[in-house]
This record gives structure tokens, C-alpha cells and sequence, in this order.
């Protein structure tokens, strides 16, 4: 779905961008390009965004469909139809992405995911790892007085963060480094 989406937002990034760099294009045809990029796709990078970022501005572009109607119907494209067939398409398939992403969510809160038998025993090893590795700090510190005093909440204080949180709760920012 990812691949579907970003591969139309490019077509109809280059499309604009065809357009714009066509010397003979009428001034309406010109306008009508830029408009649809600064709506749909104003930088080409940001169809490497995250999916869930995908998924929100798919929502914002949905008025767009209709607001840019007539400027989407200046430009045609391959097969027939018009830049609207496109921006549809695009818009679709990051509604896709949410559509993917909530029903992630909705199985990992139905337990399908977070609690299962494999989850539950991969947190339980991965604990153990902390566990293990928040020791060999603490004989660190004792050995190295050089060390900073705040050694293991420095390294393990975001773990800290997520196991205090209730249950349900969002995770909290990671910290910056």
C-alpha cells in the first residue's frame, strides 16, 4: 500500500512538474500544477514520510479532490483520464495506510499481537537482557568511580518511563540525545 501510495505521488509529482517545465503550457494549465502540488505532493520527500504521517495528510488531501477539481481536469495523463484519476488513486491509497494502521492497532489492543504467547515470552527475555545488563553497570560502578554517579538512569531511565506507564497509556517521547 505504501509503494502504491508514494509511486502515484511522484507520478503526479513529475506530472506538475512536466507541466511546468512544458514551454508552451497555457498560463491556466501552469497555475492549475501549481496548485496541485503545493495541495498533494508540495515536496518530494515527504512520500518517505511514516505511514501514520501518510495516513493523515491522505485525510487533509480528501477536501483537496474536490476543492482543485477543475484544475485537476486540465491535466491529462496517460490511459485517457485526467490528473483527478491520479490524485484520487494517491489520496485512496494513503486512506489505505489508515485503514492498514488502525486495524494493527485494533488487533494488538484485541490481544492478538501484545499479549500472545510469543510477546509475552519475548518481553519476558528481553526484561531479562536489562535486567542483566542494568547489573553489570552496577558492578561497573562500583569498580570505575570515574563513572557518572547516574550511570544506569542515564541508560535505563526511558525503560523506566515505559514500565511505570498504565496500562494502554502511549508511550512517552523517547528522550533526545
Amino acid at each position: 500500500m505504501d509503494a502504491r501510495h508514494d509511486g502515484l505521488g511522484l507520478a503526479l509529482w513529475h506530472l506538475c512538474h512536466a507541466y511546468l517545465a512544458l514551454p508552451d503550457a497555457p498560463p491556466e494549465v501552469r497555475a492549475a500544477a501549481e496548485r496541485i502540488l503545493a495541495a498533494f505532493v508540495p515536496v518530494r520527500r515527504e512520500l518517505h514520510a511514516r505511514y501514520a504521517t501518510e495516513a493523515a495528510r491522505a485525510r487533509a488531501h480528501r477536501p483537496m479532490l474536490t476543492e482543485l477539481a477543475a484544475d485537476l481536469a486540465l491535466l491529462p495523463v496517460a490511459g485517457g483520464g485526467t490528473a483527478a484519476s491520479w490524485a484520487t488513486a494517491f489520496v485512496d491509497a494513503g486512506d489505505g495506510l489508515d485503514d492498514l494502521l488502525s486495524n494493527r492497532a485494533t488487533a494488538l489492543a484485541d490481544g492478538e499481537g501484545a499479549s500472545g504467547p510469543r510477546a509475552i515470552a519475548t518481553r519476558a527475555r528481553t526484561l531479562g537482557v536489562i535486567n542483566r545488563a542494568r547489573a553489570a553497570i552496577g558492578d561497573d560502578l562500583v569498580d570505575d568511580p570515574s563513572l557518572p554517579r547516574n550511570l544506569d538512569a542515564l541508560v535505563f531511565g526511558y525503560f523506566d518511563l515505559l514500565d511505570r506507564r498504565p496500562a494502554g497509556a502511549p508511550p512517552p517521547p523517547p528522550p533526545v540525545v
